[in-house]
């Protein structure tokens, strides 16, 4: 049940088809690709390009929740293979971006700076909505 939902989530967002041109499709499906990977919302959100090891297949150092939000500390996220393709492919769709040189890994729509956690709550509500 849970398999199919992602899958029916991941399918409103182009499926990871290179073809689709939309911004907010492709950020999307990166989006959910990362979160099935294990990070937490807040996690997620706070992720910087700097954060990026696709060469490794891993994100980090993901800031800590509680305690230990030393600069560097955090813990390593290993992705799997289709999760570095969709944020390549972001990554790709984020260069044309108004925002491109904020240090932000995800950005907002219509040239709005950071992506925030009531931006999230509602994209993965019109997703899930649009998944039926």
């Amino acid at each position: 049940m849970f398999e199919e939902f992602i899958n029916d989530l991941l399918q409103i967002t182009g499926g990871g088809n290179p073809r689709v041109r939309a911004f907010e499709k492709v950020r999307d499906h990166a989006i959910i690709r990362v979160l099935t990977e294990g990070l937490r919302a807040e996690e997620l959100l706070t992720l910087r390009l700097d954060h990026l090891h696709l060469s490794d297949g891993l994100i980090g150092p993901v800031t800590p929740l509680k305690e230990a939000r030393a600069s560097g500390e955090g813990r390593f996220v290993p992705l799997q293979p289709r999760t570095v393709v969709a944020i390549t492919r972001y990554l790709r769709a984020r260069d044309g971006h108004k925002r491109a040189s904020d240090p932000w890994l995800w950005l907002g729509t219509r040239g709005r700076a950071k992506l925030t956690y009531s931006g999230l709550y509602r994209m993965l509500n019109r997703r899930a909505a649009d998944a039926g």
